[in-house]
């Protein structure tokens, strides 16, 4: 019996201290993905959402679409914010006419992060955070085939 009651706090033992090392591997590769992806929404904040230039160009487009067909359109513009700490879309903005829209957002994958442009179409493409500037230049240029298109 005395056998038996070492064995089992062995076995004990074994699993605890299993469990803690994987809990403290998960927690430091969790740590550094945060601080990688920090670096990377600073970026996208900068060049998107806290971009004056950005977004008055976004607000002039729908401006001028207001002022070209003043009625019987729905033209607006969604960001949309931290939308899971689980989930890899971090940030989107989405330009959306009538059923048609396009979007912008930031996926957050650790080092494999990238810009998608999105349409209705279902159509996408993939850009590196490096080349935020091509991604929302096709973007706009989305937009407006949206609009041209509904014209």
């Amino acid at each position: 019996m005395k056998n038996f009651n070492q064995k089992l706090e062995d076995i004990e033992t074994n699993i605890i201290n299993e469990r803690t090392n994987k809990k403290l591997t998960t927690d430091r590769a969790e740590k550094r993905e945060i601080e990688a992806n920090k670096q990377i929404v600073d970026k996208w904040n900068i060049s998107t959402i806290n971009n004056e230039q950005f977004n008055s160009t976004l607000n002039k487009t729908l401006a001028t679409f207001k002022k070209i067909n003043p009625t019987n359109n729905n033209y607006f513009f969604v960001y949309g914010d931290d939308l899971s700490s689980k989930e890899k879309l971090k940030n989107v903005v989405s330009f959306y006419l009538n059923e048609e829209w396009v979007s912008l957002g930031l996926e957050l994958s650790g080092v494999s992060s990238y810009i998608a442009v999105y349409d209705s179409l279902k159509e996408s493409k993939h850009y590196k955070i490096e080349e935020i500037e091509e991604a929302k230049e096709l973007f706009l240029n989305r937009i407006l085939e949206i609009f041209k298109n509904q014209n």
